[in-house]
């Protein structure tokens, strides 16, 4: 049974996004875990997705597959911490957390550069409103999966959020954002976008 790479990405995601110790992680996870599955839950996450596939007569997995088997496969490797039993909040409360939180239909980044693009698009129309709406939902959705490949796209994303600040004459707004911009074009080295600031 065939796992396209989206979706064993997806399946890494959600257990990635399991540690409490991960920055990323939602904030259930941080308040409810102490520890949260490793590799070999990724492994058995996506096993088990090949077995509902098979028995659904499919030569495929599907991001739903790895959503269906999340519960029986992660409840039992999640270890509560002390606040989270205190509170009674179970392991599928924060499965449940888990999948809403980590996008399945896409990947984040190639998301967010599309998000960027329709955020230019409105703001050639001179619709500013909706051109920050834009940027920021692929800024927000970059910072929940923030790694070294997205850096860039997440940098652009704060820099044409400070332009339209300034535009607005938000001075203050558009410095803080151009500053986040800064700091993430000087970690990845990039020398045209730091230039283009």
């Amino acid at each position: 049974i065939a796992v396209a790479e989206p979706v064993m990405r997806y399946a890494t995601r959600v257990v990635r996004a399991s540690d409490p110790t991960t920055a990323t992680s939602p904030e259930l996870v941080k308040r409810a875990l102490r520890f949260g599955a490793g590799v070999r839950g990724a492994q058995s996450l996506v096993l088990a997705a090949q077995a509902v596939a098979l028995l659904e007569g499919r030569a495929h997995v599907a991001f739903a597959d790895i959503q269906r088997v999340a519960k029986p496969v992660l409840r039992h490797r999640l270890i509560r911490s002390f606040e989270g039993e205190a509170d009674g909040i179970t392991t599928d409360q924060v499965i449940d957390a888990l999948l809403q939180e980590v996008p399945a239909d896409r990947d984040p980044l190639l998301r967010a550069r599309v998000l960027n693009g329709l955020g230019a698009a409105f703001e050639l129309g001179d619709d500013r409103e909706h051109a920050e709406q834009t940027y920021e939902e692929g800024a927000r959705l970059l910072e929940r999966h923030e790694a070294p490949e997205t850096l860039d796209t997440l940098g652009t994303l704060w820099r044409n959020l400070g332009n339209i600040a300034r535009e607005k004459r938000k001075f203050e707004l558009a410095r803080e954002r151009m500053a986040r911009a800064r700091r993430l074009f000087e970690s990845t080295g990039d020398a045209v976008l730091l230039a283009e600031l």
